[in-house]
């Protein structure tokens, strides 16, 4: 159960909405956990036995994302339909994330399927029924959207029957020490490392910023403090933190600590992040390779970026397997024993990354 009261009254919402079968609209910002509430709506709704799909709208273009919802014909080498995350949910749910995204055209093939359970595939003639729920969510103004004719005021209709509004994580901050806990343990288990303790004072900081990046930054700084073990360097790699109150939402960064004696230059806050940043990622990289023993492609896949990026950042960070990796950073003993103790089949134990 949810420690926050505004997400136990999402709960609710979710539970009632999974009874009765009908368009749902997901607002809330970006990372908010839109697509999780759409996930416990399809959880506890008789479709749970079957498949959930996303359909992220964002980036994609109009004939490639027209062609991943609906399908198309003809399209593969035998000359055979494609079939779209609309014919694959099956009796399932679909979630189509960031609506106002889809070109109006789309648009209208969406309302249909709303007002009447039928589409047709690309370069199709023939109605296909559609099976699956759908649910929509956005991280747009939909005023402005619907101002801007980004979003259609009749789908905007049908499918605002039901509006879930999912809160930002500044105003349920009660929940963050769950959700540092859920991402230390998904993490830990994603990169085969032990979990590290959340000190009070890491925890209080946490609670006092404001998290413009909501969940999904979240994870990102546990993400760095696991990798690192620095909770420091994590918190102050930390963008867009203007506080309102300096002591309460102090990340160890004073002004004092920008100005420069006359002997010295005087360094920018941008020179300043910069630098922590590129620790940061360094430190990241040191320890991937010193638990895959240096092996590039396994730590490429290890920290999620492709081969390239990490063979540059290597070469950028003059990193040598002939040298000591952490020999320029603040890593105690422990954590080096950590990577080092792992068992050797246990270096490539990564769940799915995506």
């Amino acid at each position: 159960m949810s420690s926050s009261l505004l997400m136990r009254k999402i709960v609710s919402q979710a539970e009632l909405l999974a009874e009765v079968d009908v368009p749902v609209l997901i607002l809330g910002e970006a990372g908010s956990g839109k697509e999780a509430v759409a996930r416990l709506i399809h959880r506890l709704s008789v479709r749970s036995g079957f498949k959930f799909l996303k359909v992220n709208c964002t980036g994609i273009p109009g004939g490639l994302l027209e062609k991943e919802i609906f399908g198309a014909e003809g399209t593969d080498a035998g000359g055979n339909p494609t079939p779209g995350k609309m014919e694959m949910a099956g009796k399932g749910t679909i979630l189509l994330a960031e609506v106002t995204a889809m070109p109006s055209q789309l648009q209208t093939q969406l309302l249909n399927v709303l007002c009447n359970g039928r589409y047709t595939r690309i370069g199709g003639h023939r109605s296909i029924v559609s099976q699956a729920r759908v649910l929509i969510s956005s991280s747009a103004d939909i005023a402005q959207a619907l101002a801007e004719k980004r979003l259609r005021e009749d789908l905007y209709h049908r499918a605002s029957a039901f509006v879930v509004h999912v809160p930002p994580l500044r105003k349920r901050k009660e929940e963050i020490p769950a959700f540092l806990g859920h991402f230390m343990h998904k993490l830990a288990k994603h990169y085969g490392l032990k979990k590290r303790d959340v000190a009070a004072s890491v925890l209080a900081k946490c609670q006092n910023y404001s998290w413009p990046g909501n969940l999904d930054q979240l994870e990102s700084f546990v993400n760095r403090y696991l990798l690192s073990g620095d909770s420091t360097l994590a918190l102050n790699y930390m963008p867009g933190i203007h506080p309102a109150n300096a002591q309460s939402q102090s990340f160890d960064i004073h002004p004092e600590d920008l100005v420069a004696s006359d002997s010295e230059p005087t360094n920018s806050l941008k020179s300043l992040v910069e630098s922590v940043k590129s620790e940061a990622e360094k430190t990241a990289i040191g320890l991937a390779l010193q638990k895959t023993h240096w092996n590039r492609k396994a730590a490429a896949r290890l920290l999620r970026v492709s081969y390239r990026s990490l063979l540059y950042k290597i070469e950028r960070y003059h990193m040598s397997a002939t040298e000591p990796i952490f020999s320029s950073m603040e890593l105690g003993d422990r954590e080096l024993r950590d990577v080092e103790a792992k068992p050797k089949g246990d270096r490539l134990a990564f769940g799915k990354t995506g």
